[in-house]
């Protein structure tokens, strides 16, 4: 009779233990699910602060070039304008030929990790004739460039 008992408990303990196991097998494909999918939610939220980036670089510049037209770019860091775990920099340079103005623009943003990846966003604008002040509206922003 006890030799049944103690086979039953035992029977009793190896489910228990098995239930667990699959929990917990459970638990953790969820925990890695999640931190993958923040992870992207991340990725996807610097390359948005890098096209708002690239947008400033480009108002920026035009800014630069009505006021001084040898303007030829700079390097601009904004890592206050994020936050302190990362630092972003805008990297502006002017081309002028014959009639033509090209802006190109380089935003990045990297963590101050020693392991981080930087997200870069490249993008160019090309203005035909000298860069002149148009009226904007509180509605628009005043350059609208294309290819972001």
């Amino acid at each position: 009779m006890s030799s049944d008992r103690s086979f039953r408990l035992g029977s009793v303990l190896v489910c228990v233990i098995v239930c667990l196991g699959v929990a917990t097998s459970i638990m953790l494909t969820s925990v890695v699910g999640s931190l993958r999918a923040r992870r992207q939610i991340d990725r996807e939220l610097q390359m948005e602060q890098t096209r708002w980036l690239a947008d400033a670089g480009f108002m920026r510049a035009v800014q630069q070039i009505r006021v001084n037209s040898d303007y030829v770019g700079e390097i601009w860091a904004v890592s206050p304008a994020i936050d302190e775990a990362h630092e972003a920099t805008i990297e502006i340079v002017v081309k002028s030929e014959d009639a033509k103005t090209r802006v190109e623009i380089v935003a990045t943003i990297r963590d101050r990790s020693p392991q981080s990846h930087p997200t870069r966003r490249a993008a160019a604008k090309e203005f035909i004739g000298p860069v002149v002040s148009q009226p904007t509206t509180n509605t628009e922003p005043p350059l609208n460039p294309s290819g972001i």
